[in-house]
């Protein structure tokens, strides 16, 4: 039930942003123009250009979404950082050079998790990826009002960035091969500073996170 209502944007927001991109594609193709000086034989040709032209965009619709729903959650993660480490990665290591939260010291930090400072000392491995000792706190605060929400907004503007990325190569592919519309540089470039603006905002809010949920337990 909580993974559900945590997800339960892809049934909202992903939904509601993928048919806004279809609709500034469909703008963007200037199919919709029709002219007053035009005769019924245009108006004609133009209808049926304009049926075709929402069809093709429920096709880009429909795979966008299915390539989206199907993509595991490490290949999204991977399109968010690409070749930098996750902020859970380091968490540990990362406080101890500089605390980026002023709702803990570092020396709170020492004193609660003087066990997994232990442990990465022994375990070189562990200095590299301490994901999982995160996670074992996490899933003690997961229901935390704090925690769900700015978890909520990240796994949003993670799969809406993922969405984006995947929006791409399906609208140039389709576009191409059917000939129903040409591809419009203007909207690429909206989609490229959509992809930018999104990743930013989920590498962001993926580092609250984190930090939320440190500040959570060493505040319980």
């Amino acid at each position: 039930m909580f993974l559900s209502s945590l997800k339960d944007y892809r049934n909202n927001e992903l939904k509601w942003f993928l048919l806004a991109n279809i609709l500034l594609m469909l703008i963007s193709s200037n199919v919709f123009s029709l002219s007053l000086d035009d005769n019924e034989l245009k108006i004609v040709e133009k209808i049926g250009t304009i049926v075709s032209v929402v069809f093709f965009s429920a096709i880009i619709y429909v795979y966008t979404f299915i390539f989206d729903s199907v993509m595991p959650s490490n290949i999204k993660v991977h399109l968010v950082f690409l070749f930098c480490k996750k902020p859970s990665d380091t968490i540990f290591t990362q406080i101890l050079r500089k605390c980026n939260d002023d709702r803990f010291t570092v020396e709170d930090a020492k004193k609660q998790y003087k066990e997994i400072y232990d442990q990465i000392d022994k375990n070189s491995k562990l200095k590299e990826n301490q994901t999982a000792l995160w996670y074992e706190i996490y899933n003690r605060h997961r229901d935390n009002s704090i925690v769900y929400g700015s978890n909520r907004d990240y796994l949003l503007l993670r799969d809406l960035h993922s969405q984006t990325v995947t929006l791409v190569p399906i609208y140039i592919i389709l576009a191409l091969m059917t000939g129903i519309i040409t591809v419009s540089i203007e909207y690429l470039i909206y989609l490229f500073c959509m992809i930018i603006i999104l990743n930013i905002g989920a590498r962001v809010q993926g580092k609250r996170v984190i930090y939320n949920v440190l500040a959570v337990d060493l505040n319980h």
